[in-house]
């Protein structure tokens, strides 16, 4: 019957057998030395019995030095090291390689198993033959100079790499007489030449590892606990030169790690350890790392061995005699220490100092002229190369500019300059200078200054040399006019050495002429602009002692209206205006050369206005604001040069016989070049600095932006810190304007009888929804606190809307996707009419038109509705929702500030908080249809996504919306101090019980009510907080010093968590419950109990209250009960709320609480006895539970999340309750 097919899995089988016996190479890799006993016969030493190959048997690791001898008299035989059979080698082993096709069992007879032996070791890398002799390299020794020697090194490593054909060549004439013997790595080759070159040996307690010898080797005799020499044996060299085998013995490492069959041989001047004799020996496992290795006991797994790796060779530690050894013990390589091994000693000192200390280090001073290269040496003590400067200078003007930018300056000039564009001619070493309030102001002027060089010099600029900086890269502007650029290597200043010390000749004339004058410090620009003025007329030895401004012009420079900056000038004024018993002249102070004009740039004395003039007089011997005090700001910029005499010639005063003690702390400021930057949350000399508690690493990239324009853009508090800025000069100024086009006021005398009221300016900055400037808003607010009911107001109404329905519409919008815009109402109470008689004081700032006057005692008649009047809001409203309703809006039952409306799928809510107003839709195409329609009515503003609400910062992702108030606590740490101080991990201690009569009362009671009142409007986010800012509120009227103790305990709290807020998940299911808590008795003054409850609409949180309950209660059920009810009075607004956003909820809403009686009583109206004196109000919760509306549980209380809203709670009970309140702080550190 014939043999079937065979499948596909065969066939591959087949031929990969086929392939393998095709790849079969007769040749034996070469080894670097054999082992001979005698002359004429060749042999090997036979490794362990103990064999770890397949196949072998383990025995006794205690050979015997006769029986390893013995194995070199044996008859040579093809043996296999991989199966153990005769009559083939391992390369044609068929075991290891596969069956040729056909073969059948029993073919070849010569298959017979022999005794199991280990496989030899083969080498990684065999040494060909080298034409240098070893033998006879001692005799060299002494007769070359440094050179050779180090070229003999240099030739000996490079003869170490194997050629494949002459090594094969000599594998097979040496088969005949060997079949294996010793081998080593390349490297170790080549270490023992180098030992023998340099007349260098290691000592006994140094073991070098070879994971490519067969063998252990040894040239100590003292190293040998028992040797035996009465055998000589050689070592073949496959150039025809032997190496003697002194002797074969046993050596003791350490107590558990002993070496067999260790080869005694002088001349090898190392001790090598074979991993392959350790393997097949005992067994041990080797374990390498980048670093070090470990020997360990395969029986026991412990450690018998361990080194290091020094250079590219691993070395033994024999200092570890035992694996019990502590790790303390310090490690120890006896090896042969060089140059490098002493340079790294010594901690990268320089090979010049180490070689002073060659003869008592014992190294020769000849190795170190190739190991100078050290990488840890540059990378640590590298400086900068010597700059050498070649002065050359160009051959015409304009061939070269050098051009920077200096600054900025801490403080600005007059006219808000903070930069200068300096200029420099390579040739005629003209200097021009611009002065410019922001660096991109160099785009604009850089342009015109190459215009006009082509204009008024009728020359073509050809390159320009600069720094790096972004600012002054022109490349656009430079391949127009085919100018070359040159730019400075990074850190280099010295390749634009020419501008960079043009900065510093100019600084220098300016100081000088600031310390000669004493004008104020805002004036630096005056200096800077004479400087360089002088400096073009003053001869300089770079260009043979010319001006620049002749080398420029070819004219020489005219001296004679030269003036002593900073004297004193008398400037004639105008004949205009003036009658004939008026001064012909004001007192001035001479401020430099205008350019373009033939006259004096001077600043009046008394009204310090700058103008120019001609008409001038000047007292060059008197300086009016030189003995002025100088400011802080000088002394950082100008340094203060005393002289004697700057001081009138008085007797001096006695002084005392201690000198006066120097200040020992600096003035901290930040650096100058980060004065553009908002740093707060980088800079600090305090241990606990912002940064530990602040990031922004987690924004994204828009929200970034828009985050730093907040932090970036100061608001002032007053008008005295408005009025010196022109930015909100202007801001006042439109706000003024828009108040006057609308007849807000008649200005008028007071009449008799009647009062006004006061007014401020209150300031804003408005950003859109990218971080950019919108404006700057200035508000003309009225002092409406100081209106009589009935006199100056009849009715009022605040059109602001709940602060939990902020919340409420975030939520919603987050779990419905709405799209959520912000809107700002400009001059939004002008709208409204006024009926009563209002008087206001004048505006501060506000003054009257060119040619006209006011009338005595003037004061403003207001005619229309100012922000902050009583009945301001009342007018405003009501126009704003008269247009609402006429749109079709409705108003929401709960919060007459909800507008709503429906149509289709389009749902939209718009929420109004004075003249704030929030718009969530739906449908963005009936946004804009909204926005178009307002617009039309009022003069609004759309601000873009919501981002920023009444201090609120609002985040938005895929996830949620996150509510925060960074910003607002960031300031209030400012304002107190507190921003640097230590953070604290609760809000208020429990262990300190606060009453109305402990401590002493505070001087300024003011301050204390203030920091309150701000913490008030941070509990709209963080209830955390709430409990404690309720508690500091009752003693707001006698406030004393534990209290405010208390009050900073908040703020160090508030430190650690600055970014904590409230989110709203995109994944709610708008389902409402509540918790409600109540700690009876709690108050010591008045023993009443404190109620805590919060709302959750799904898992976020959207509303809380702490507050002191109205009436003693007579049991903790009570008043447990009272919480309750306020808690569903909650819950009950919330659920006509969903209901007016389209939210059903059908289910009954849970109410948890932690007293089981309140619950009964809430249940069952059997308990009378228990009910009798509770107000029939707090029934109401047995009312809706009848109605199936609201369920009771029971929650333990350490699940109470109420009750962090009820009193103060150790951290750990702290830290359990915020963890389920759904917070999320995006400022998180990572």
């Amino acid at each position: 019957m014939r043999k079937p097919l065979p499948d596909l899995a065969e066939i591959c089988n087949i031929l990969d057998q086929d392939d393998s016996q095709r790849q079969f190479n007769s040749v034996i890799a070469p080894t670097a030395f054999q082992v001979s006993h005698g002359v004429s016969q060749s042999s090997v030493l036979p490794a362990s019995s103990n064999s770890v190959s397949p196949g072998g048997n383990a025995g006794d690791s205690n050979v015997s030095t006769q029986s390893a001898l013995n194995a070199f008299q044996r008859k040579p035989g093809a043996v296999c090291s991989h199966c153990g059979n005769t009559g083939h080698v391992v390369d044609r082993c068929y075991k290891l390689h596969g069956y040729p096709v056909g073969w059948k069992k029993g073919k070849w007879n010569n298959d017979k198993p022999s005794q199991p032996k280990p496989p030899a070791v083969t080498a990684n890398v065999a040494v060909q033959d080298t034409s240098s002799v070893v033998s006879g390299l001692d005799n060299l020794v002494g007769k070359l100079n440094k050179d050779q020697i180090q070229n003999f090194i240099a030739y000996f490593s490079s003869q170490l790499q194997l050629q494949p054909d002459r090594g094969a060549s000599h594998a097979s004439a040496s088969q005949s007489t060997d079949q294996s013997g010793i081998s080593f790595s390349s490297s170790t080759f080549s270490f023992i030449g180098i030992l023998s070159v340099t007349q260098c040996a290691t000592d006994k307690h140094t073991w070098i590892v070879d994971s490519g010898a067969t063998h252990h080797v040894s040239h100590e005799r003292d190293a040998f606990d028992t040797l035996d020499t009465s055998v000589e044996h050689f070592v073949n060299l496959l150039n025809g030169s032997t190496l003697k085998v002194s002797g074969i013995g046993r050596i003791n490492i350490n107590d558990t790690l002993t070496l067999q069959n260790v080869l005694f041989i002088p001349e090898f001047r190392l001790n090598l350890l074979s991993v392959s004799s350790l393997t097949s020996d005992i067994g041990a496992q080797v374990i390498f790392d980048s670093g070090s290795f470990t020997i360990q006991d395969p029986i026991r797994g412990s450690t018998i061995g361990r080194g290091k790796r020094i250079a590219k060779l691993y070395v033994l530690d024999v200092a570890d005699r035992s694996s019990a050894a502590p790790a303390s013990s310090s490690s120890f390589a006896n090896t042969v220490v060089d140059a490098s091994v002493w340079h790294q000693r010594f901690g990268h000192s320089s090979f010049e100092r180490i070689e002073r200390l060659s003869d008592v280090l014992g190294f020769s001073k000849t190795k170190n002229k190739g190991l100078m290269h050290c990488d840890v040496c540059h990378r640590a003590k590298q400086k900068k190369l010597s700059y050498h400067l070649h002065p050359k200078l160009c051959s015409m003007p304009f061939e070269l500019l050098h051009i920077d930018v200096w600054g900025p300056f801490s403080e600005p000039t007059q006219e808000g300059y903070k930069y200068f564009l300096t200029i420099v001619d390579d040739h005629t070493r003209v200097t021009w200078v611009y002065l410019l309030k922001l660096k991109s102001d160099v785009l604009t002027i850089f342009p015109e200054f190459i215009r006009m060089v082509e204009t008024q010099y009728d020359a073509h600029i050809k390159s320009v040399r600069a720094d790096n900086a972004p600012e002054l890269r022109f490349d656009a502007l430079y391949k127009e006019k085919g100018i070359i650029p040159y730019h400075s290597c990074p850190e280099t200043p010295e390749q634009n050495s020419v501008v960079e010390r043009k900065h510093q000749h100019l600084l220098n004339v300016a100081r000088a002429l600031l310390f000669q004058s004493g004008v104020p410090l805002s004036h630096w620009g005056d200096c800077i602009l004479t400087a360089v003025f002088l400096i073009n007329r003053t001869p300089s030895q770079v260009i043979g002692n010319k001006t620049p401004f002749e080398m420029l012009t070819s004219k020489l420079p005219d001296y004679s209206n030269l003036k002593t900056f900073g004297c004193l000038c008398y400037a004639s004024t105008s004949p205009k205006g003036r009658h004939k018993f008026q001064d012909r002249a004001r007192a001035c102070v001479f401020l430099g050369y205008p350019s373009g004009y033939k006259g004096y740039k001077l600043l009046d004395i008394q009204s310090h206005a700058v103008f120019i003039s001609r008409n001038v007089v000047f007292h060059e011997n008197l300086f009016p604001f030189l003995h002025s005090t100088p400011t802080a700001g000088q002394a950082e910029f100008f340094p203060q040069l005393h002289t004697d005499s700057d001081t009138p010639d008085t007797v001096p005063a006695p002084t005392t016989g201690t000198d006066p003690q120097p200040s020992t702390r600096r003035v901290s400021k930040p650096p100058r070049h980060l004065q553009d930057y908002d740093c707060n949350s980088i800079n600090s000399c305090t241990e606990h600095p912002i940064s530990n508690f602040l990031s922004y690493d987690g924004l994204s990239d828009p929200y970034l932006i828009f985050i730093n324009a907040v932090n970036s853009i100061p608001e002032p508090r007053n008008f005295d810190q408005a009025c010196k800025l022109k930015e909100w000069c202007d801001a006042m100024g439109i706000e003024i304007t828009a108040l006057e086009e609308n007849n807000t006021w008649l200005v008028c005398s007071l009449p008799e009888g009647k009062r006004a009221v006061g007014c401020k300016w209150v300031f804003k900055v408005k950003l859109n929804a990218d971080g950019t400037l919108e404006r700057y808003k200035a508000r003309l607010v009225a002092k409406g606190y100081t209106q009589q009911e009935g006199i100056d107001y009849v009715e009022t109404f605040s059109p602001v809307a709940k602060l939990s329905t902020v919340k409420l519409l975030l939520a919603v919008a987050a779990a419905k996707n709405w799209s959520l815009s912000q809107l700002d109402v400009s001059n939004a109470f002008l709208n409204g009419d006024l009926d009563e008689e209002i008087y206001m004081s004048l505006p501060p700032g506000y003054s009257p038109r060119q040619g006209e006057s006011f009338p005595p005692n003037a004061v403003c008649k207001l005619k229309k509705s100012l922000y902050g009047l009583k009945q301001a809001s009342r007018q405003w409203f009501l126009k704003f929702s008269e247009t609402l309703l006429q749109m079709g809006f409705k108003v929401s039952s709960g919060d007459h500030t909800l507008f709503l409306k429906h149509s289709g799928k389009a749902y939209m809510a718009v929420l109004v908080y004075v003249d704030d107003i929030i718009i969530a839709s739906s449908c963005d195409k009936a946004t804009e249809l909204l926005k178009a329609a307002l617009h039309a009515s009022f003069k609004l503003r759309d601000l873009g996504t919501l981002r920023y609400f009444l201090g609120l910062e609002i985040a938005r992702s895929s996830a949620g919306i996150s509510v925060c108030q960074r910003k607002y606590i960031l300031d209030l740490l400012t304002d107190t101090g507190l921003l640097g101080c230590k953070p604290s991990s609760i809000p208020m201690d429990p262990s300190v019980k606060l009453s109305t009569e402990d401590g002493d009362l505070l001087p300024n009671a003011e301050m204390y009510r203030r920091l309150i009142g701000k913490l008030l409007y941070l509990t709209f986010t963080r209830p955390d907080i709430t409990f404690a800012v309720h508690k500091l509120c009752q003693f707001t009227s006698s406030p004393r010093a534990p209290h405010l103790q208390a009050a900073y305990k908040v703020l160090h709290y508030l430190k650690g968590t600055v970014g904590l807020g409230l989110f709203y998940s995109a994944n709610s299911d708008m389902k409402l419950s509540a918790f409600a808590d109540a700690d009876w008795g709690s108050c010591p003054d008045t023993r009443q109990s404190v109620s805590g409850l919060c709302v959750f609409v799904g898992p976020s949180l959207i509303a809380w209250k702490s507050n002191k309950q109205d009436t003693v209660s007579s049991s903790s059920a009570e008043s447990e009960y009272r919480a309750m009810s306020e808690a569903v009075k909650e819950m009950i607004w919330f659920r006509n709320m969903m209901e007016d956003l389209w939210i059903e909820s059908r289910e009954a809403a849970p109410l948890y609480c932690d007293n089981t009686a309140a619950i009964h009583i809430a249940n069952n109206a059997v308990f009378h006895e228990r009910t009798k004196h509770v107000e029939r109000d707090c029934h109401i919760v047995r009312e809706w539970v009848k109605k199936g509306l609201v369920r009771t549980l029971h929650v333990r209380t350490a699940n109470q999340l109420a009750d962090i809203l009820t009193k103060p709670l150790y951290p750990s009970s702290f830290r359990h309750l915020m963890s389920k309140m759904e917070f999320i702080n995006i400022y998180a550190p990572s």
